[in-house]
Parts: structure tokens; sequence; C-alpha cells
């Protein structure tokens, strides 16, 4: 090397590259240091930006490009120029190789620049001064030019005639700084004039980036990584912008990130995993076909396609990881190239170190050796950083890939399976596939690469191991692999631990969910004590299954840990036993690649940990996408038997909840669930059929039917213009966590005209005019924040505004009084559906009169068929008034006054609605010391301190050894090859999963949603890659300064190479330390976000009142007397009074029904009682005791409530009953048979047959006979029902009223009812208005009032 380097200067080998000479700086270092290498560098980043894309051809550009391009070009042709005087004078300024190699390469130079410039300029950049960091690159070679002018300066042979050459090359060097003096001005001052500056900013549009629907797109938002140079990617310099919005706080929602690129954005992944999904499924359909040609089970069927019918066990479909690879694999496995060098080049370092003190250590080694060696350190850490950095980027992109397809495949499954097959799923489970499942299948991302690199790793450890101690490594690998079989038993035992936790997981996530949904209900119960005990005791196996694999965990990192310590000793004691003598270059010398086994060892345990779990993920989510989708095309048939009137026909159907067994078919009525036979039901077109029957007879299985919920075991189902759709109206009304308008639209463009005709059908107009935000105004999740009847009247809504032909009503006027059930009726089902096929189940009879035919069911089957004439007077149940047409005629007069008060009242409640949903309270900067504090006290002060201190004394105790074995190499007298290599492990960084689980809604809504919160993660993970790219850049400036600084203190004479190795050991360490403190920092504020929100919730949300200034007895209250006195209650401070000085006195054992339209305060009477809210003012005494000085305990379970909306939860039938355990068998039949449930629970199994998730195997009518059941095995002498019969028939009805009289004669009764004949023979009425008690009377005597709001209310039920 220094002879080349002399040649090629013309200088002595021993100095070959003088730096100064005579006074001044040497033209050789200036022309190679200071000229070739700045060119050099300018020429790689200038490379950079030549593959940038065009952004269009009407793109403007700005003049001062021209200008820079010109220099450029200029400066090239200068370069060029200059190499001709060059060779003529030769000895004039030096070497004329040195002037053609450092004029040749510049020329190159620039002309790469200013191609680089011209893709600049037609690119994306083009409106804009372009790159900042390529203007700096062209100041580098600003020093050599200047350097070399004060030379002609100096040596006074600048214009002299005798030196012609040196001359012009003068007259170059200073057109080539006027150039470059050009460039730089053209670029500080850009010179664009106004009618330049005015055509940028108004006529030029660019093409909207952002493709997603409901986004805006911002007018720096620009797709992320897209169309940038390869310099900008490496370093992430397109991030720039983005970390500068984000320092000034201005990153507060996913639109203000970038849009993902291309390659990630949801639609396009989503689209090639289900192109190659389906075809997979093609091809296994193809040869399933193929074999089942032979199979005689085919034989003779009769074309009715039962194949989907008998639901056989889940046949083994896709498999997800095969799809995965094919759509994944080849991107992802590439990535192992890049794994691969980087883990080469990891071993440079150590390699390099090695060479570099033995260079200290020796006087012999020519100079050129040291540099080489410090060039390579640089070299092999900046490409290693470069490498790694890029690895963790890509793999990540390709995790954000893999997440979006499993996410969007699981949504895309549950939508397209029918409701029983989902029904073998809980909500917990699914939740969890979408979450903690999707999580670790992702993380396994990077567990597979380390699966193979660790080993690859350990094995070239052990060969340069096996280069310094010879066969004696062989003990210490013997003593490694015995671990082996240890590991795979703690392997085993975490799996089957895994697997456990997970179940238990599901358990407590169902109760959860549950507990959240029902929170109303269990507090009205004084429940809460019960549930918290089921839920602590599921998180406790769940615990309890979590705290042992930790604890395997920590036995296997132990093992590895120690591992190293053992083997090295065993590794010495065999090199002793063999014959050899140990030197300190041996020894340290395994010792430091001993030391390189830590990573791997020590990883290897979380890496097989991650791919178990992944593996057990894998096959849960697997188990639920083999469900089978529905195959409407067996399900229905394709043509009528009755002609082209004909809407709906069913010939011979049987259906079923569950899949039945071949053997049990005939058996339908024995046990198991309800059964579904239609023989023979044919619909027209137009046509208004009405379905009654009592409670679970079937109605809602016979929606369910032709829905295609169902599982069809044989007949034929028709349904006309199929692909249209069903409008569709659930008994339990569905409502989305967004506004009243965007449930009604679902997904359709806004008609006003429509819109405006749906809402007045189905009696929302009203509610919209006073709510605060109007049809704007968000509702609350599940339309918590709305009443039974307000969602039932959305849904409605959102159903008629699809504009369908067939419309399948269930029962949506049992949640609303009888005024707005005849509004219904006449305006939207009978006006604007007029011309719809509508098929209406009800339990209110009197809607029905003008049906145009009628079903009876019963016990699954059509019992009767007929006109309402012929069938209502078998099922109606109500007593008819006399007298009444006198009293209607005034009718629209009393409800016109009677709608002024209401509205009062009812602003009230929905402005309550509507603050109800408030946005999650957002907290800027860094985490508080509080929450550190908090976290810090739940761990426990014991077990923090001494994690601390057990990782003080580790580091502590490791950068002991390292001084001392530093201090030992200085004071050895010796010359042996040492070589101290530290290799610090990093801990795997856990990835934060931001998942909002919103309800299975439609694919678009999802894959949007899915793209927020992709935006969100890539930029998060984008900003640490871009900070760690930076912090190992400083990383590789320190190990080439202490190696630059080892060179010449070694000249010098004064370095010890034992602190020179153990400093370039640290610094070789110092990036990992670096990126895995800022990504630990990261993680763990991230984190710590969990523990800040879960803080706020336990401690600043005010809880109920626990004081109990009284002790009642224990047959409190004895006698059962209300008395409400000025009872104002508002629901929040600033609104007005729900509750307005309502004063009344119901007597012991006095039945009194509550009445009163939509809003008027009814349901709040029973939340006064029960204190879910605090009074204002005023008071409520039972027996004479103050409500709010008895504990909320002894009050609740004192009292007795039906609530309107049925709980259950999941369990048995005794659970659901008598949740304490306290009643014996015969005393729960006995109430069964009351509400006329003990055929229906038999036939399930009996009281301990489970009911499923919110009681999902009953029907809705069925829930609320079990929570009647529930009530009447109460002690309790106030029972409070909240419209508790809503969906049940009229005639259980009567009966239940029966039952209920009877079971509490002697008991204080209060009944909500829109029905109005079950209160009928109540003692008294009490009618609310706005908020206040507006009649009192017995039933006779306020239906006989003329004028009277009750009188008012019986004509609308009887119109």
């Amino acid at each position: 090397m220094e002879n080349i380097l002399a040649d090629l200067c013309g200088t002595s080998p021993e100095d070959p590259v003088p730096v100064w000479i005579h006074g001044s700086v040497g033209h050789c270092f200036n022309q190679l240091t200071l000229n070739v290498a700045p060119h050099v560098i300018l020429a790689v980043v200038s490379a950079c930006f030549l593959g940038i894309p065009r952004y269009g051809s009407g793109v403007p550009h700005r003049r001062d490009w021209r200008c820079r391009i010109a220099a450029s070009l200029i400066l090239a042709g200068l370069f060029l120029a200059d190499i001709i005087p060059a060779t003529i004078s030769q000895q004039e300024l030096g070497p004329v190789y040195l002037e053609v190699l450092a004029n040749g390469i510049a020329a190159l130079t620039w002309l790469t620049h200013g191609l680089a410039l011209l893709m600049l300029c037609r690119s994306i950049h083009g409106s804009s001064r372009g790159p900042a960091a390529l203007a700096l690159f062209t100041l580098l070679p600003v020093p050599s030019l200047i350097i070399t002018l004060m030379w002609y300066c100096q040596s006074g042979t600048a214009w002299s005639p005798a030196h012609p050459g040196v001359s012009s090359r003068f007259s170059i060097l200073c057109l080539q700084l006027a150039c470059l003096l050009l460039y730089v001005i053209s670029y500080l001052f850009p010179a664009a004039n106004r009618e330049e500056f005015l055509s940028i900013n108004n006529t030029w549009q660019p093409d909207p980036l952002i493709s997603e629907p409901g986004i805006p797109a911002s007018d720096w938002q620009r797709v992320a990584e897209d169309g940038e140079s390869w310099l900008s990617r490496f370093s992430y310099a397109w991030m720039n912008p983005l970390m500068k919005r984000g320092y000034h706080w201005m990153l507060n929602q996913p639109q203000d990130v970038y849009v993902l690129p291309h390659q990630l954005q949801a639609a396009r992944v989503c689209d090639r995993f289900y192109s190659c999904w389906q075809g997979r499924a093609a091809l296994r359909q193809v040869e399933e076909e193929t074999v089942s040609l032979t199979s005689p089970i085919i034989a003779g069927g009769n074309g009715n396609s039962n194949a989907l019918d008998s639901s056989p066990p889940a046949q083994e479909g896709v498999r997800l990881f095969s799809v995965l690879h094919s759509v994944f694999g080849f991107r992802f496995y590439s990535l192992g190239l890049l794994k691969l060098a980087g883990s080469l080049l990891g071993f440079s370092g150590p390699l390099l170190l090695n060479l570099l003190v033995n260079f200290m250590e020796s006087r012999q080694e020519p100079l050129s050796h040291g540099v080489i060696y410090a060039l390579g350190l640089f070299a092999g850490s900046f490409l290693g950083a470069l490498l790694r950095n890029q690895f963790s980027y890509e793999v990540y992109k390709v995790m954000l890939m893999v997440r979006a397809a499993v996410i969007s495949a699981i949504y895309r499954k549950a939508l397209h399976v029918s409701s029983t097959s989902l029904a073998r799923f809980t909500v917990g489970e699914i939740v969890n596939f979408m979450s903690t499942d999707t999580d670790r299948l992702v993380n396994f991302c990077l567990s597979f690469h380390e699966v193979w690199s660790l080993p690859f790793q350990f094995a070239i450890t052990l060969y340069l191991l096996y280069q310094q101690v010879g066969v004696a490594f062989l003990g210490g690998l013997a003593l490694a692999l015995l671990l082996v079989p240890i590991n795979k038993v703690i392997a085993n035992r975490i799996m089957k631990s895994n697997k456990e936790m997970l179940k238990h997981k599901d358990t407590r996530v169902k109760l959860m969910t549950e507990f959240l949904c029902g929170i109303r209900v269990i507090k009205f119960y004084a429940w809460e004590q019960h549930f918290g005990t089921r839920i602590n005791a599921c998180r406790a196996k769940e615990l309890q299954k979590l705290r042992a694999i930790k604890y395997l965990d920590a036995v296997c990192v132990y093992l590895w840990a120690a591992l190293p310590v053992v083997v090295s000793i065993v590794i010495f004691i065999t090199y002793v036993l063999l014959g050899h003598q140990l030197t300190a270059t041996k020894v340290f010398t395994a010792l430091a690649l001993i030391g390189m086994l830590i990573l791997p060892l020590n990883s290897f345990p979380w890496v097989l940990n991650g791919t178990l779990e992944a593996k057990v993920s894998l096959d849960r989510i697997q188990r639920f996408l083999e469900l089978t989708d529905q195959d409407l095309e067996a399900y229905y048939a394709l043509d009528s038997t009755s002609g082209p009137s004909s809407a709906m026909e069913m010939r011979g159907a049987a259906f079923s909840w569950a899949p039945v067994k071949e053997e049990s078919t005939k058996q339908t009525s024995s046990a198991g669930p309800l059964q579904l036979h239609i023989e023979n039901l044919a619909v027209t077109k137009g046509m208004l059929l009405g379905v009654v029957g009592k409670v679970g007879s079937g109605k809602s299985s016979l929606l369910a039917a032709i829905t295609g919920e169902l599982i069809k075991q044989g007949g034929q189902v028709y349904v006309c213009d199929l692909e249209q759709g069903f409008g569709l109206a659930t008994q339990e009304p569905w409502i989305q966590f967004t506004s009243v308008r965007e449930n009604i639209l679902f997904g359709k463009e806004y008609d006003a005209k429509l819109y405006e005709k749906v809402v007045e059908a189905c009696a929302l107009s009203e509610d919209l005019n006073i709510l605060p935000a109007g049809d704007q105004t968000e509702v609350g999740e599940n339309g918590v924040t709305l009443s039974g009847g307000q969602k039932a009247r959305i849904a409605l809504a959102r159903a008629v505004y699809q504009e369908k032909e067939l419309y399948l009503l269930d029962d949506p006027l049992a949640a609303v009084d009888a005024d707005v059930a005849n509004h219904l009726m006449q305006k939207c089902i009978l006006g604007v559906l007029k011309h719809k096929t509508r098929i209406l189940c009800t339990h209110r009879t009197e809607c029905l009169e003008k049906a145009d035919a009628l079903l009876l069911m019963d016990n699954g089957r059509i019992v009767r068929t007929g006109t309402p004439a012929e069938i209502l007077p078998l099922v109606e149940a109500f007593p008819k008034f006399k007298d009444m047409d006198k009293r209607r005629k005034d009718k629209a007069l009393d409800e016109q006054r009677q709608e002024e008060a209401i509205e009062t009242e009812a602003e009230e409640l929905t402005q309550n609605n509507h603050l109800l949903c408030q946005e999650e309270e957002k907290k800027e900067g860094a985490v508080a010391f509080q929450v550190y504090k908090a976290y810090w006290l739940a761990v426990g002060s014991c077990l923090t301190l001494s994690i601390l201190f057990s990782l003080l004394l580790m580091q502590a105790s490791r950068n002991i050894s390292d001084w001392w074995l530093s201090h030992w190499i200085s004071s050895m007298s010796q010359t042996a090859n040492t070589s101290v290599m530290v290799c610090s492990a990093t801990l795997p960084s856990p990835q934060l999963l931001l998942f909002s689980f919103t309800g299975l809604v439609f694919e678009m809504e999802n894959q949007l949603r899915l793209e927020q919160n992709q935006r969100c993660l890539f930029a998060s993970n984008t900003a640490m890659q871009w900070l760690d790219i930076r912090l190992q850049m400083i990383g590789v400036a320190v190990v080439t300064a202490i190696a630059g600084i080892a060179i010449i203190q070694h000249q010098k004479q004064l370095a010890n190479p034992g602190l020179v190795g153990l400093a370039l050991s640290y610094a070789l360490s110092v990036t990992n330390l670096l990126s895995g403190l800022i990504s630990s920092f990261t993680v763990t504020e991230t984190m710590m976000v969990s523990v800040e929100r879960t803080e706020e919730y336990t401690t600043d949300i005010p809880i109920e009142p626990q004081d109990k200034l009284v002790q009642v007895a224990t047959d409190w209250p004895s006698q059962g007397c209300v008395e409400f006195q000025e009872v104002i209650l508002t629901y929040r401070a600033g609104l007005p009074n729900a509750l307005d000085g309502v004063s009344f006195t119901i007597y012991p054992g006095e039945k009194v029904g509550i009445v009163g339209r939509t809003g008027s305060g009814k349901s709040t009477l029973f939340l006064a009682l029960f204190r879910m809210l605090e009074l204002k003012a005023g008071r409520i005494l039972l027996d004479g005791v103050d409500s709010r000085l008895v504990g909320l305990k002894d009050l609740r379970s004192r009292l007795a409530i039906i609530p309107q909306d049925p709980f259950l939860f999941s369990g048995s039938v005794r659970e659901n009953l008598d949740p304490q355990g306290q009643r014996t068998d015969s005393e729960l039949y006995q109430v069964l048979e009351q509400c006329h449930l003990r055929d229906v629970i038999t036939q399930m199994g009996g009281l301990d047959s489970e009911l499923g998730e919110r009681g999902r195997s009953l029907s809705v009518g069925q829930r609320q006979l079990v929570c009647l059941a529930r009530a009447l095995l109460t002690q309790a002498k106030v029972l409070c029902i909240d419209e508790a019969t809503a969906s049940v028939d009229q005639k259980t009805d009567q009966v239940l009223q029966q039952t209920i009289r009877h079971r509490f004669a002697d008991k204080t009764v209060l009944t909500i009812a829109h029905r109005l004949n079950t209160i009928l023979d109540s003692d008294r009425v009490l009618v609310m208005q706005a908020g206040r008690v507006a009649e009192l009377d017995s039933p006779a005597c306020l239906s006989k009032k003329d004028g009277s709001l009750f009188q008012q209310l019986l004509h609308s039920g009887q119109q």
C-alpha cells in the first residue's frame, strides 16, 4: 500500500502521504483526502437520487434549479478541461497520474450530480429547493480548491508567462470557484418572480395522495417512503417533516401522519391475501370433488342441497400458515440475507479489534496496517449498523402486512359465517383472536430469523473457539448440548401452560364483557361482589398459569445465562488435562469468544418461547377460520314454484339452531334446541304478513330461517331478488357507536328527501329536533345513552332507509308506548312500506288488524293461517273499553297540548345522552412521576428494589471484570495476541398493539379503521428507526475516533494496549447500547400510558358513596311503604331536572302502575329509588327510613327489580336464577312453572344446562321470563317492574300478571308499562309528565276523567 501511494504521489514509502510540506498542506494529501474523498462521497449521495420517480408532466419548478444544473455541468466540463494543462505541465504542481485521477473523479462526480438535480427537478421536490443535505455535500471539495488557490498565490506563478500551463490551471480554478459560488447563491436565494410564484401556488394542483374515503388530505401530507431516494430511505430523511411536526405537538389524529406506502395499504394487502386464499380454496374444492365422484354418499340426492345443512365436523381446510407463506414468504425470507450479512459483519468488530490490539503491541507492523484496521472497523460498524437497521425496518413492514391480513381475515370470517356457527366462539375469544393471538403470530416474524441466525452465530463462534483451544472446546459444547433435552421439557411445559392460560383469558374477557354490558342490572341486584368473585377466580387461574410460565422462563434464562461461565471453566480444565499450557492470549481470546455466546444463548429461550406461543395462537386462529361460510347457493332455491308474484316460499323445510345428529332427527321434540318445521309457506309480493304466537314458539326463528341464520336440514327456501338483501329490524336493536345519522344511513349515501321521510315515519323527528347536535349527536356504545324505544326506532329507520323489497320486522313495537306504536304502524309499516313485502312478528295484536294474513305459531310449527279476524280472537287478551268514540274526538287537541310539555323534559334527557359520549381525555408530554410511583407501589417496593439492586450488581460485576482483564493485559510483559471483547445483549423490545374493537361491521369500514391504526403503528416504528440509525452512527463515529486516536498514540508511543482494547470493546457495544436505551425508554413510555389510563380510571373517576349511616333490620323494609318527598334529580350538573319536585306516597301492599310518554321520567323514578343517581334535593323514605342513610348494598339487596332489558350471564339456569345458591331445586322449578318455562328448561337439559353468552340459547321473551322467575324468588317487600313483559304474548302476559298479583299479594309492586292492559287492574296509576307527577288515581277514575292524560294514552292504545 505504501509503495502504491508513493508511486502515485511521487514520495518516499516511509511517508507516502505527507500532511505538511514547507509550511503548507501537502499536495498529495490535499488531492486524495480533501479532493478525491469528498467528490466520491458527493458522487455516491448524488447517485442515490438518480432513481427518484417523476411526479408528473405538470410539476412546476423554480429557475434556481436550472442555474444549479448548469453550474454542475459546467464544473464537470472544467475538471475535464483541467486534465489537458495538467498533462502538459507535468511537474508544475504534482504528478500527472494524481492530477488525472483527481480531475477525472471530480468530473464524473459533477456530471452525476447534475443528472441527480435534473431528476429532482422533475420530481415532487421541484416546487422546493430540494434536499438540503445534497446541497451541503457540494461544499465538501471547497477546502481543497481554496488550499490550491492559496498555493498559487504564495508561489507567485498564477499569471506567469513563463508557465502557461500553470496559468491556465489557475484560470480554470477561478472558474470552478465561480461556478460553486453561483451554485450556492442560487440555492440560498432562489430566483422566483411574481408570475412564477403565482403559477406555482394557484395553477398547480398535485394529485391527491390519499385514496381512503373519509380522510381529508392535508396540504403537506404524502405517501410515506414511496418515491424517495436510496439515501433518503437509508437515513429516513423523508421522516424529517413528520418529526418536526411531532416536536411541535402537531400529531393528534391518524390523519396527521403519512399515508402508508402502497405496498402496506390494507386494501392492497387484503386483496393479495384473499386472492391467494380463494385460489387455494378452489384448488382444494376441486380435489375434494374429484375424490367424492366415487363416494356412495352422494348418490341418490334429491336436489335439496343438504351438504351444508348436515353441518359435518369442520374439515381441515386452507391453512392460514400456507397462505401467509405464499403471499409474504419471498419478501420475508429474502430479508434473511440482510440478517446474514449483519451477523457476519458483527464478527468483523471483534476480529479487527484483535488485529488492532496486536498492532498496538507490535512495533514492527507498518502504519498502513493500523490505518486499514481502523478503516475496517469503521466500514464494518457502519455497514453492520445500516444492515441491522434496514432489517428491523423491513421486517416490521412485513409484520404490519401480516397483521392487516390476519385481522381482516378474522373480521371477514365473522361476517361470512352464520350466527349458529359463530355461536361456537364467544366474543371474548374473538377479541383475543384479533389482539393477543394476532400479536403473537406477528411477533413470530422476528422469532423466525432468530431461530436460524442464532445457531449460525453459535456455530461460527464455536469454530473460532476451535481455532484457539482445539478439541478442548468439545467439553463445553457437550455441556451446552446437555441443556437441550432439559430445555425441551421446559418448552413443553410452557406450551401447555400457554394453552391453558389463553383458555382462562378467554373466559375472563367474556365475563368482563358481560359484566360491563350488564353493569346497570348488576348494580340493581347488588351483584358486584358475586361477579367480582367470579372474575377474580378466573383471573387467579390465569395468573397461576402465567406465573408458571414466567417461572419456567426464568429457569430457562438462568440456565442459558450461566452456561458461558460453566463452559469456560470446562474448556480450560479440558485444555490443561490435554497437556497444553494456558497463556494469556488463549485465555482472553477464548473468554471473549465465549462471551460472544451470551447473546445467542440468552436469546434462544425467548425466541423458542415466542415460536411456541405463535404456534398456539396460529392453531386457535386456524380453528376459527375453518368455520364453514354461508353457502347461499346451497341454502336458497333459485326458482319459485308459485310464479313471479311470490316474494318468499318455504316447502317442506326443516331448520335447527344447532347441528343435529342423524339418529335424532326424527326425535325433534324430545330434547335439544328448538327446531323449526315449515311444511308450506308462500308470501306474495306487497303482502303484510303478521306472525303471532306465545313466547318461544319460533317467531324469531322463522325470520332467522329466512335470512339463512339457521342450519337447514331439508326442504326448499326461495326468496325473490335475494341479491338485494333484506330490510331487517331485530328484536334486540344493534346500534353503532357513532352519530344517529350514520346509524340510519349505515353506509348508504345521504338522500335528504328520503331521509326526512324515514325519520318522520319512524317517529324520530321530535327526538332529532331537540338533540343538541341534531342527528349528528353521537350515541354511546351499543346505544347505551338511548332509551329502549329510541334504539328500536333508530334500528327500524335504518332498515327502512335501505329501501329493500322484503322487510323482516321482529317486534319493533315492543319497546315503545301505545301512541308511538300506533304512529309506527300507520306511518311506517302501513305508510312508507305499504308497497313492500313485510313480515311482522309482534305481541301487539291490536296493530295486526290491517294485516293481509296472520300465522299462528307454536313449538316451531305453523299451527294455523288465516285473516286477522280468524286468528286474533285466539290470541287477544286485552279488555275493550266502551264509549271510546266520544273520547277520541278531542284527542288531537290534547296531544298537541301535551307535546309542548313533553318537549322540555325530552330535551333534558337528550342533552344528558349527548354529553355521555365524551372523548377520552388526552395528556401531553412525558408520563407524570405519579404514574411511575403508582406502578412502583403496585409491584411492591421490596421486589422493585431487589430487581434494581440485582441489575446494578450484574452491571458492576461485568464492568469490574472487564477492567481487571484490561489491567492484567497491561501488566503482562510477554508479547501475545490478546483480544478483549464484550458483547452486550439487549432483550427484544415488546411490541405495542393498538387495537380498538368496535364490533363486527362491514369489511370496508374495518379496512378503513385498520388502515388508520396501521398508519400510527408504522409512523411510530419508523420514528424509532429514524432515531436508531442516528444513534448507531454516533456509535460508529465513536469507534472510528477511538481507533484513530489509538493509531496516533501508537505513533507517539503513548498507547496502552489493554485500555485501548477495553475502550474499543465498549465502543463497539455503544451502538447497541444507545439503540437499546432509547428503544427501552420509548417502549416504557408507551407502556406506561396504559398504567396512566388505568390509574386515572381507578382514582380520578368518582365512585358511588359507600357511607352506611343507619343500620337497618334484617327484614327491612317490612311494610313496603314508599314515599317520595319533593324529589329533585339531575343527571349532571348544569342540566335541567329529570325529576322536578316529585312527591307521592305508595302504601304497603299497593299495586301502582306508572305510565307516561317516552322520556317523561318513568325509569328515572326507579334510578332514584335504587340510588343509581344521587338526589339533588328531597328524600325517599322506605318504611320511614331515608334511603340516603342506608348502605347501597343493603338498599339494593332489599329491593327487587325486573329490568326492561333482560340480562342473563353465561352459566347454567341455576346460576342465573340463584347466583348465591340459596334455593332448592323444587323452589327453582316452581317459579319456572309459574313463568311457563319449566318445559323449555327441561328440554334444554334441566337446571344445570348452559344458557350461553348473554342467554343466547333463549328467545328475548324467554329471557324476560327468566328475569321474572328470578324476581319471584325474592323476599323483597318492594318489587319494581320496568316493562318486563314487552316481548311476551298477551295471553302469557295475562297469566304472568295474575302470578305476580298472587305471589306479591302482600308486597308493594311498581310497574312501568307501555301496554296499558297490564296495569288496568292496578290499585292506582301514576302518570308522569316532564319529570313531574301529573295524575295519581285509580284506573277507573282516570279513564272516566275527561281530558286526563291517562285517558289520552288509552285512546292511543285502542286506535
